[in-house]
């Protein structure tokens, strides 16, 4: 039994020794993708704003729905064969009863149907005359059965794994100290099942809150009552917005940018009094006016590029939609900057290895997240950041730099 920690590689004891303290983010988390945006703590420091986007790409939508498709293929050819076993528990469907009753009128004899289709045989109040336990269950099946458990189980530890790297990546750029609202994630499942399933932010947020802690910080739940992140605006206005409404456009200061990011920069602008109770939960104006001072003639940190990316395609790296470009200041123009080789596929998280056996019918997981980063200002909390060689200054002559969006296969 280990009652410690556990064993921790040297890179991730330095990812976490060098992950910023310095900085207070928000995290706005939903059905279909994860925002963050973070700032300094300090109100007096310019600049520094990051922001960054968990989204999934239509390529593994697309291979998602793939892997569903099989599975559902498996389990259907699972019921064939139980059937197939237990002929006498299943009744005849509607068609295969209208065809059996046509021949006995002609006066033909009875055709035996291998596989009923029909419902299970029940009693007056539903419940099957047999228990399903006790039914024939052939070799094939027993064989089917496992591999269907061993695909789900592997999905699920890949998932798992994806989600604990993601959360590295976020804790490592932002810091430790995040804020995210306090929402029954179940919910969500009820009214989107698959969309969530594909996603699972609850998981993201749940291994984003054990890497807070692991690196010194917290990731505190915020209450809705009083806060109501996705009404809020830098500049102090309140808002109701519509749910379709996924574009924040504020009449009094004119901020136009996408409503999760936000409602994760109004999450890092979030106090709470007593941090293990949600409802004690406020909007500080202090760190209210710096996220809006920070935000002057700086608006596109806080909107979706979808722009292609093209140059970086050619190197064999798909970053996506939302890929983030060098954003300028008021009055000048900025060049989108690439300060490091881009990063290959799987280069962080599982993927396909020769160590790994594989085969056709079980090949390795898709990648379920795209990671998307966007750095303005650099300033002094990056230089945890050099020492890892996440990031390259240059000559600093540039007022702005922008991390390349990578995605995490």
């Amino acid at each position: 039994m280990i009652l410690g920690s556990g064993w921790r590689s040297p890179s991730v004891r330095a990812q976490r020794l060098y992950a910023p303290q310095d900085r207070v983010g928000g995290v706005d988390g939903n059905v279909s993708n994860l925002a963050i945006v973070s700032m300094p703590t300090s109100p007096t420091m310019l600049g520094g704003l990051a922001a960054d986007q968990v989204l999934v790409t239509p390529q593994q939508r697309a291979a998602a729905e793939k892997a569903r498709l099989v599975a559902r293929r498996r389990q259907k050819a699972l019921d064939r064969s139980r059937r197939n076993a237990n002929r006498d528990q299943y009744r005849l469907s509607k068609p295969e009863q209208a065809r059996a009753d046509r021949r006995q009128t002609a006066g033909l004899p009875e055709r035996r149907v291998d596989t009923p289709t029909g419902s299970r045989v029940a009693d007056a109040a539903g419940r099957p005359k047999r228990a399903y336990r006790r039914d024939v269950l052939t070799s094939s099946y027993r064989r089917a059965r496992a591999e269907q458990a061993t695909a789900a189980r592997s999905a699920t530890q890949a998932k798992q794994a994806r989600a604990r790297d993601v959360a590295a990546r976020i804790v490592q750029t932002h810091g430790p100290n995040l804020v995210v609202e306090h929402v029954d994630m179940r919910a969500w499942g009820r009214l989107w099942g698959r969309g969530i399933a594909l996603f699972s932010p609850g998981m993201l947020v749940a291994a984003l809150a054990r890497e807070c802690v692991a690196a010194g910080g917290r990731l505190s739940r915020a209450g809705t009552r009083k806060t109501a992140l996705s009404q809020q605006c830098p500049c102090g206005d309140r808002a109701k917005k519509p749910l379709a409404q996924r574009t924040h456009h504020c009449p009094q200061c004119g901020l136009v940018g996408d409503r999760d990011l936000v409602a994760a920069a109004m999450a890092a602008c979030v106090r709470l009094a007593d941090p293990d109770v949600p409802g004690s939960a406020c909007i500080d104006e202090t760190l209210r006016a710096g996220l809006r001072q920070r935000l002057t003639g700086q608006q596109e940190v806080l909107r979706r590029s979808t722009a292609p990316a093209s140059t970086l395609a050619s190197a064999g790296v798909w970053v996506g939609a939302a890929a983030t470009h060098g954003v300028a200041s008021a009055g000048e123009t900025v060049t989108p900057l690439v300060t490091q080789p881009p990063m290959r596929l799987g280069s962080l998280l599982p993927g396909p290895r020769a160590d790994r056996a594989t085969s056709p019918d079980r090949p390795h997981p898709e990648p379920d997240h795209e990671f998307t980063t966007q750095l303005l200002e650099v300033t002094p909390f990056v230089e945890p950041l050099l020492r890892l060689g996440r990031l390259d200054a240059g000559s600093g002559s540039e007022r702005d730099k922008s991390l390349t969006g990578v995605l995490l296969a």
